[in-house]
């Protein structure tokens, strides 16, 4: 790398290289990296600067034959025989016949196989950019920004023999690769950005203005090609042609996503005395993601201060350092939930109809368009004070807010006598969150050495106000209905079934929920009439997932976290093991959350979250971990 200039052009270049002729610790790969990396500023006048940058990076991967998965050395036990002393590849492990995934997965075998592939990925950014300083606080700025990304990928399977047993000779069956083939891939992103501002600084001994307007324009495009072919005469052939032309064997594939945004925003500030502060913003933003009548959201937000620690009033107190109060209030537009296509109509095909006793291929619609899809709008309301004491080694900082989302972007329930396959999707949604969050740090010294020590807290109370009369919204994951969405509970609330304790004795094992598919489990009722002597309730909110109160801390040079969370009071922590979290209840009766039989949730330290915590409520039945293949969680 290399840099210089003058007082009126300044300029940086790096250039690199790398190559790696083993990147995963095995021979028969080789990866080879290049960069480039130049930047450059000139000052064409005393108010007119431009400045550029020019990034690219280019990755290149280049595999010769089969390369075996890394967790096969972990799956194939060390008592497997590699290759036998015939030079047949090993089917014996233990002294006995291997399992078939401990013979596909032998890495010996895997390495000596003639699979190739050969990859390419191109990053390219140009930026430029320009400052223009025309009259004393005033700045006239533009900026464009390209950014690519092309990858281009092909790969060859090559047919390998299956393992022949070691006493008989005999093939073992499904351990060899019967059909050879070849696939080429191509995906090319861009994005695109411009934003243009002007910003106006004006200030004196008693005031201090500051003034920005601005735009932004951003154009994301995404597209892919795939094809592929299969049997291949010879695996020496490395273009795609040379595979077969029958329709079994040829494959292609591609996709294509697009969006844009166009946005105006503007912001001013005032000061007085540096002891009384105001804030304003609006923003105005337009996605393509919406129905061009509708495509357009309107923002503003506002805020105060006050310093009250610069009042004459405060001087004589010594050990308060920093007193500032605050309050805003503010709207922001999201789209992150909202899909590239979500108020256009969906056409799924295959659909037959009967016309003169004949099939006849046809389309319907699956989901109607909705062309008044808007925004998700939040609208925040915060209180807060900071507070700097003992020549500021303790710092406090507290807030208070009201969070109020509407608009909500969700599929609303149509019965399915309409044949809408997938819910429509609507701005039907809103969810209120409250809560606290304060955060507390010290610093102090131990002679010569220095160490800050800190700690926060947070807590959320969450709930969904309104779902426009929609039935409850049930989330599917696969066969196991996990969460529920009911006005009045808070978000991300479990769904499942409640049984009262087992009692056994003269009863036979059976589930009597429609939901539970009569999964193996500790369900006991009568065995000729289930569903009458069974206490069930198909659709009961049991708990919501986050917790209501969250905290957390660190010290520093040496830091230890924690990290705690508010548990119903009549419920108390039993373990914690791995990810696994389990509570006893008053009546003795253990529950545990697990979204899915055997498989424990996500755990660990509850984030500390705030504002997007969605609160923890107390169920209403202690919950076992056995049950139903659907339900997440059943009683016992």
């Amino acid at each position: 790398s290399f840099s210089g200039g003058s007082d009126k052009v300044r300029y940086f270049m790096n250039l690199g290289y790398m190559y790696d002729d083993k990147p995963n610790f095995m021979s028969g790969q080789d990866k080879t990296r290049y960069t480039l990396d130049t930047n450059i500023a000139s000052d064409i006048t005393k108010w007119f600067t431009v400045k550029g940058s020019i990034k690219y990076i280019r990755n290149v991967s280049d595999t010769e034959h089969g390369q075996p998965w890394m967790g096969n050395f972990l799956l194939v036990p060390s008592i497997m025989v590699a290759q036998q002393s015939n030079g047949e590849w090993g089917s014996i492990a233990g002294g006995k016949q291997a399992t078939q995934s401990f013979i596909t997965g032998n890495p010996l075998r895997a390495l000596s196989n003639k699979n190739w592939s050969k990859s390419k990925t191109e990053e390219t950014m140009y930026d430029l950019g320009f400052d223009i300083k025309p009259v004393k606080g005033l700045v006239i700025s533009g900026q464009g920004v390209f950014r690519g990304q092309e990858y281009k990928g092909k790969s060859y399977t090559a047919l390998q023999d299956e393992v022949k047993t070691f006493e008989t000779g005999t093939p073992i069956g499904g351990t060899g690769t019967y059909t050879n083939s070849m696939s080429m891939n191509w995906s090319s992103v861009t994005r695109m950005l411009y934003t243009g501002t002007i910003k106006y600084d004006w200030s004196n001994s008693i005031h201090n203005i500051t003034a920005l307007a601005g735009t932004s324009y951003e154009h994301y495009k995404y597209e892919a090609l795939s094809a592929g072919r299969k049997n291949f005469p010879s695996d020496a052939l490395e273009d795609l042609n040379g595979g077969s032309n029958a329709g079994k064997d040829l494959s292609n594939g591609g996709g294509m996503t697009e969006y844009k945004i166009l946005s105006y925003f503007g912001r001013i500030n005032y000061s007085l005395m540096d002891r009384y502060l105001l804030e304003a913003n609006i923003r105005a933003d337009a996605s393509s993601r919406f129905y061009k009548d509708n495509r357009w959201g309107y923002f503003p937000s506002f805020s105060a201060g006050w310093r009250i620690s610069q009042e004459e009033f405060m001087k004589n107190i010594s050990w308060i350092n920093n007193l500032k109060i605050r309050a805003s209030w503010g709207t922001l537009g999201n789209i992150n939930n909202v899909g590239n296509y979500d108020y256009f109509q969906n056409y799924n095909l295959g659909s037959d109809y009967n016309f003169n006793d004949e099939a006849v291929k046809g389309i319907l619609e699956s989901k109607p368009a909705n062309l008044g899809l808007g925004w998700e709008t939040v609208a925040l309301t915060d209180f807060g004070v900071d507070i700097d004491l003992f020549d500021n080694k303790l710092s406090i900082v507290a807030d208070y807010y009201i969070k109020n989302t509407s608009d909500i972007l969700l599929g609303y329930n149509v019965p399915v006598e309409t044949g809408i396959w997938s819910a429509p999707s609507q701005n039907i949604g809103k969810v209120k969150n409250t809560g606290f969050e304060m955060a507390l740090t010290y610093r102090g010294n131990v002679g010569d050495l220095k160490y800050t020590v800190t700690g926060n807290i947070a807590t959320n109370k969450n709930k969904v106000v309104d779902l426009a009369g929609s039935d409850d919204i049930i989330s599917n994951g696969g066969d196991k209905i996990r969460f529920i969405l009911r006005e009045g509970e808070p978000i991300g609330s479990f769904y499942g079934c409640t049984r009262p304790a087992p009692t056994p004795s003269g009863q036979s094992r059976c589930c009597p929920c429609p939901l539970c598919r009569f999964w193996p489990g500790p369900w006991w009722c009568s065995s000729s009439s289930p569903a009458k002597t069974a206490s069930w309730r198909a659709a009961l909110w049991i708990s919501a997932t986050a917790p209501r109160c969250a905290g957390g801390g660190w010290t520093s040079p040496c830091s230890r976290g924690f990290s705690q969370c508010e548990i119903p009071p009549w419920y108390h922590l039993l373990s914690a093991v791995g990810k696994s979290v389990r509570f006893r209840g008053k009546d003795g009766l253990y529950a545990a959350l697990i979204p899915r039989r055997g498989k424990p949730m996500g755990g660990g330290r509850p984030a500390n979250r705030g504002r997007r915590n969605m609160g923890f409520s107390t169920p209403f039945e202690v919950v076992c971990i056995y049950g139903c293949s659907i339900c997440p969680f059943t009683q016992h």
